[in-house]
């Protein structure tokens, strides 16, 4: 048991750090091609801010260029200071790393629980929260612009079509390592629950005369 328990405060610990360590990386990211662009031109979307992709030397563009094509056809600026959800995510997810830690000290099953729960509520809005953004940039367009063009949907993953570009938006390492974190975590709730049923068993189990 004490192996197991060891095991279940090292996962745990590895789930915090693993959260941490996301925000150091781009958690989604987006290029765009055309005619005007052989190279592409391109964002990525850390927790914590937008920004450049990490190949920008090889791109003809990073998020400037982005922001200079949205203001054309009419859409907001992408940026820390247009969208809240860069100042609230950092903070809730310093929040279930410390919760990670937290669980790791109390063995207890509902304290794993409760940390896949709040894991699991920040992921969904997390991901609710990007999809709104994107539907809000390619539907709020300026009617002023000098670029018409009909409101949109950008795509969140694979290859589309938007205009004379073409996108291609996929997630990366910031998001990639949360998903490892969040099965850690899961991984020590599994750990919870079956060490409760085999000390239930042996507390319930007959004794011989």
């Amino acid at each position: 048991m004490k192996t197991v328990a060891v095991a279940r405060f090292l996962i745990l610990v590895a789930a915090a750090a693993l959260i941490i360590v996301s925000m150091r990386y781009p958690m989604w990211y987006m290029y765009l091609d055309s005619n005007n662009f052989p190279n592409g031109i391109g964002m990525s979307i850390w927790a914590t801010h937008p920004g450049d992709p990490e190949d920008i030397a090889q791109l003809d563009g990073g998020l400037k260029e982005v922001n200079v094509l949205n203001h054309f056809i009419g859409m907001k600026e992408i940026s820390r200071e247009t969208m809240p959800i860069f100042r609230v995510l950092p903070v809730v997810l310093m929040i279930v790393a410390v919760a990670c830690v937290v669980a790791a000290f109390i063995r207890k099953k509902w304290a794993s629980f409760a940390v896949v729960i709040l894991f699991a509520m920040i992921s969904t809005g997390g991901l609710f929260a990007l999809v709104y953004n994107l539907y809000s940039f390619g539907h709020n367009l300026d009617p002023t612009a000098a670029i018409k063009i009909d409101p949109f949907m950008p795509g969140i993953y694979g290859e589309h079509k938007l205009a004379q570009f073409t996108t291609y938006s996929d997630f990366y390492w910031g998001t990639y390592l949360l998903v490892i974190a969040f099965l850690l975590i899961v991984a020590a709730w599994v750990i919870d629950i079956i060490s409760f049923r085999r000390g239930h068993e042996t507390l319930t189990a007959p004794t011989g005369d």
